[in-house]
């Protein structure tokens, strides 16, 4: 999948992959597989945990429950990916927003890719753009499922 890559951050866009079947869900899916296989370490803001609630919430094709979207959460939660957002990472966001006009939201992801030394993954086409250049990100189709 990501040959020698240890440690991702994952953004909303692919968590929310892991529960809906949207377009490269596949992919999406079989990087939380290779984090429950030890294979690499999965990581993410606790934002991800408001972004993805919220998205599963509107979602324009797929209309969960609340049932639904608590059993989301709470499978992200037990995961043990989501760290909290330290204050080195909130110095690193607000300049990554300014500096590439980019969401405070998006920026947390990339600033705790740059501060753990990470690889972000996203789906966001958009935020792959405008950060490329100064932080290691890659986006989630161009990961091979198995």
């Amino acid at each position: 999948m990501l040959e020698g890559v240890k440690k991702i951050v994952v953004d909303a866009s692919v968590v929310v992959k892991w529960f809906v079947p949207e377009r490269y869900y596949e992919n999406a899916v079989a990087l939380r597989d290779a984090y429950l296989n030890n294979e690499v370490e999965l990581i993410a803001p606790e934002l991800v945990l408001y972004e993805v609630a919220n998205a599963l919430r509107f979602h324009k094709i797929y209309k969960l429950t609340v049932d639904d979207i608590v059993s989301a959460i709470r499978d992200v939660i037990n995961l043990g990916i989501t760290r909290k957002v330290t204050v080195e990472n909130w110095l690193y966001a607000v300049k990554l927003s300014f500096s590439n006009k980019i969401s405070i939201y998006d920026a947390v992801y990339g600033a705790m890719a740059l501060v753990t030394n990470s690889i972000l993954v996203t789906s966001d086409k958009e935020l792959y753009t405008r950060i490329k250049d100064v932080v290691n990100v890659i986006m989630l189709n161009e990961l091979s499922p198995p």
